[in-house]
């Protein structure tokens, strides 16, 4: 099993989403659908992955983040 969890670069690095998946032998495409509590600037925010002790090879990315208008 593998966590993510998106937080602020500065402090108090506020986490605004955590999740939970298994890492299987196959490909697969992971989205972690989340709203900011608040506007970041280039950098402040940051994605982090933790894959434990899990004794395997990891082919990571691209990572895409979507800005979505706030009005809606």
């Amino acid at each position: 099993v593998a966590a993510s969890r998106i937080q602020g670069t500065l402090p108090p690095f506020e986490s605004f989403a955590a999740n939970r998946f298994r890492v299987g032998p196959d490909w697969q495409l992971i989205k972690i659908a989340t709203k900011a509590p608040r506007n970041y600037s280039p950098g402040g925010a940051e994605l982090e992955l933790y894959f434990g002790g899990t004794q395997q090879e990891i082919d990571l990315g691209p990572v895409y983040v979507f800005r979505v208008d706030p009005a809606e």
